[in-house]
């Protein structure tokens, strides 16, 4: 016990030379006596004047009225020497107006008002909350926004973050019935059964097909919704299928990528149900699919690196072909590497053959203890018959084994080819050049090939002596019309302006400038290529003697006109809607006068003296013309060279031109970078893109005076500190560089193909949707 009495002796005495515990103090005087060495004054308990309890801060009153001081003796005992302030009328403000010790306690609170913004809003009625008067109701909680035309969140915005389609039907598109009909939108691979029907991965409708042989077109499954769930054919979901195969029960067997899983479609031909295969492996991009001659089912993953060998009865892993990093090591079976495998197929011997898009090799794979190795491809990327190696391709995809002529049948989707290559390592040869983006094939027999191109399907009926005859099978529909907008046919739409006034999109697209009248959903064509490929009339009436032919950019001009670049005339040319002509306004002997070598980009800005200055960017980046920046006084005639040939300051390639309120210049570099060039002549960086955001086509500054750009799949924005967010991204089932198809809907749920262009209209994004040939809505997100 001593030890124990040491330690504890100092805290003893320091808690009997501290003021007495006071949870009486300032209260009044219980029966005239006070405990804890208090002393009853005026009724009141307080401490008496020991020096320890002198000094320390004292409060007197309550809530707002609540005085403080410090303890000080007076006769000999210790007070608090303030007075409580005047207690007022409560309010609603987080405090303790009336000093009743009760923080907001209100008569008048309880009024019926209505509470909550969107879906939330019900009846409630009004309290005093966290210091301000609030309509407390229990109506719906929050969820996200379901892009319905309801605030689902509650945050007061409508739809924000959803996109939507504003005009633009297709074709591509998806219409069954006849062949002459039928409408497809980018199909991928294909296989037919021994009565010559055709089955489709139609990637972009986010469907199966069938392609009957007596002339019709039916959807076996798939409800257009990139998204995923089994059950009947009409109600089933997939998410960008790719690859098909046949199974030996006739069955259909379906990569479904975006999904990253392999579905199968029981009784195809007549109660169509999805059901999806037990299976994890690990799939990124699955693709190509082909049975195995023990019925096996091969799976080609260009996302993974890898093929998966499995069994399509019970979805069971066999085995996994390829290491899962991308290269060209051979190697066993498990131990090789794999450049983005699309398809593989197995022929009777055993050994597997594989066609990679990234190395544009065929190897050679055994199953066994034996080395893979390279069939036919020397890796560059060019088409070129040869021996073995010697030959070459261009993103070699979908094979089709020939087993009676002992050779692989296969597309080029980047070499717009049709080949054959022999197994026995002959000469590679082209059997046909210039397909339209060519997808997948599948063989109706002997002599006859069918190939799905861009968005249609066509028979090459090969002949003996090396060449073919060409039939379609399923002709992509007219892929333009005016009228409608939710019916309106585009072709290709790119860059876009608000012109002529508000409320109003004007568009290049393909070889015509389009216009919509957003609110009243109208589309009309105000400019075009000339009939018949005439050549003459170039300035004129519009469609009587005035042309336009391969726009690239355009902007509206400070008179009202819409300016456009004509690539193949390498002039300025100028619409005027109210005169319905189009004439030459910058070009040789124009107005103002120059020459310029591939001219592309044009934007408008005014100088500190008033005077309209033309922005023209030119050239392609070859030694004869090389990429160059003009300015010209649009009054005055002048003209000054601001970037490239001896000017100082070296373009890599611009993509974009924006002029800003003081008229300086902003060019979007392949950098990627934004610079900013000054009237004076002086050049700055301006801002810093992201690495993967090369050739940005368009962008606009927000009210902030932040960039808002879109590319391909996304929408960003900068941020005041350089960086940069992500405002809208479309569903990522997998890598988002490989989505495509066509959704409305929330982030994650809607699909944005490839945006290249974009207007903002307050809070609204509109784009240029090229690959879907629609316009697109973006509400941009509150946060």
């Amino acid at each position: 016990m001593p030890p124990l009495r040491r330690v504890l002796a100092p805290f003893v005495v320091a808690l009997a030379s501290c003021p007495p515990l006071a949870m009486y103090e300032g209260k009044t005087c219980p029966q005239g006596v006070c405990p804890d060495d208090l002393v009853c004054v005026d009724g009141v308990c307080v401490a008496p004047c020991a020096p320890e309890a002198l000094g320390f801060a004292c409060t007197v009153g309550l809530g707002a009225c609540a005085r403080s001081a410090t303890w000080e003796c007076a006769a000999d005992v210790r007070r608090c020497p303030t007075q409580p302030g005047a207690p007022a009328d409560e309010q609603c403000n987080g405090a303790d107006d009336d000093c009743d010790g009760v923080l907001d306690d209100l008569a008048d609170a309880g009024e019926a008002c209505v509470g909550g913004l969107g879906v939330c809003t019900a009846p409630g009625a009004f309290a005093c909350v966290d210091g301000g008067w609030a309509c407390v109701s229990d109506g719906e909680k929050p969820s996200p926004e379901l892009c319905n035309g309801l605030d689902d969140d509650c945050d007061g915005w409508v739809d924000d973050g959803c996109l939507s389609t504003v005009a633009g039907s297709g074709p591509p598109g998806w219409v069954d019935g006849p062949w002459a009909a039928a409408q497809f939108q980018r199909p991928q691979m294909l296989v037919s059964d021994a009565l010559g029907n055709v089955f489709v991965a139609d990637s972009a409708n986010n469907r199966v097909r069938a392609i009957w042989a007596d002339g019709g077109v039916t959807t076996l499954a798939g409800n257009g919704a990139c998204a995923f769930a089994d059950g009947p054919g009409p109600t089933a979901s997939f998410c960008q299928p790719l690859g098909i195969e046949l199974l030996r029960n006739s069955d259909l067997a379906v990569s479904d990528a975006r999904n990253r899983r392999v579905r199968v479609i029981r009784s195809p031909r007549q109660a169509p149900t999805v059901v999806t295969m037990a299976i994890d492996a690990g799939f990124s991009q699955p693709r190509g699919l082909h049975l195995t001659a023990d019925g096996g089912l091969l799976v080609s993953d260009p996302g993974a690196h890898r093929v998966f060998y499995v069994n399509p009865v019970d979805g069971g892993l066999v085995k996994v072909i390829g290491l899962g990093s991308s290269g060209t090591g051979n190697g066993q079976w498990n131990l090789l590497q794999l450049n983005q495998p699309v398809d593989a197929v197995q022929a009777d011997d055993g050994l597997v053959y594989v066609s990679e898009a990234a190395s544009h090799r065929i190897r050679i794979v055994p199953l066994g203890g034996a080395q893979s190795s390279t069939l036919a491809g020397s890796g560059s990327a060019t088409t070129t018959d040869g021996v073995g190696v010697a030959a070459a391709f261009n993103a070699p995809g979908q094979l089709s084994l020939d087993r009676d002529a002992g050779r692989l049948l296969l597309i080029e989707s980047s070499g717009s080819a049709l080949r054959s290559v022999p197994l026995d390592g002959g000469r590679t040869s082209t059997l046909a050049r210039n397909l339209p983006s060519p997808s997948g094939l599948t063989r109706l027999d002997d002599e006859t090939v069918v190939v799905s191109e861009l968005n249609g399907l066509r028979r090459y009926t090969l002949i003996e002596d090396g060449g073919v005859s060409i039939s379609p099978l399923i002709t992509p529909q007219v892929a333009y019309s005016d009228g409608d907008a939710a019916v309106a046919r585009l072709d290709d739409p790119d860059r876009m302006v608000e012109w002529p006034a508000p409320g109003f999109l004007a568009w290049s697209e393909n070889r015509t400038v389009r216009l919509m009248y957003v609110d009243a959903g109208r589309v009309i064509t105000v400019a075009g290529p000339p009939p018949n490929g005439q050549t003459m009339g170039v300035d004129g009436p519009l469609f009587n003697g005035g042309w336009l032919d391969r726009p690239v950019d355009l902007k509206a001009g400070p008179d009202g006109g819409l300016y456009v670049t004509d690539a193949v005339r390498d002039t300025v040319r100028v619409i005027d809607r109210e005169l319905q002509r189009i004439d030459t306004f910058a070009g040789p002997g124009a107005r103002v006068d120059a020459t310029f070598r591939v001219i592309s980009l044009l934007a408008f800005g005014r100088s500190p003296q008033g005077e309209d200055l033309l922005y023209v960017a030119e050239g392609n980046g070859s030694t004869q013309n090389p990429f160059q920046l003009r300015r010209f006084g649009v009054q005055s005639g002048s003209q000054v060279r601001l970037a490239g040939l001896d000017s100082g300051v070296a373009l890599s390639a611009p993509s974009a031109l924006v002029t800003g309120a003081g008229g300086e210049l902003y060019l979007v570099d392949n950098d990627p970078s934004v610079r900013r060039f000054e009237l004076d002549g002086g050049v700055r960086a301006h801002y810093r893109l992201p690495t993967s955001e090369n050739g940005v086509r368009s962008f606009v500054f927000d009210e902030r005076g932040l960039l808002v750009w879109s590319r391909g799949r996304r929408v960003w924005r900068s941020t005041a500190d350089g960086g940069s967010e992500v405002l809208f991204d479309s569903a990522t089932y997998s890598d988002s560089s490989s989505i495509s198809g066509l959704a409305d809907g929330p982030p994650k749920v809607g699909i944005l193909w490839s945006a290249t262009s974009l207007v903002l209209v307050g809070e609204n994004v509109f784009l240029t949707d090229q690959l879907n040939n629609r316009i697109r809505l973006l509400k941009l997100p509150h946060r």
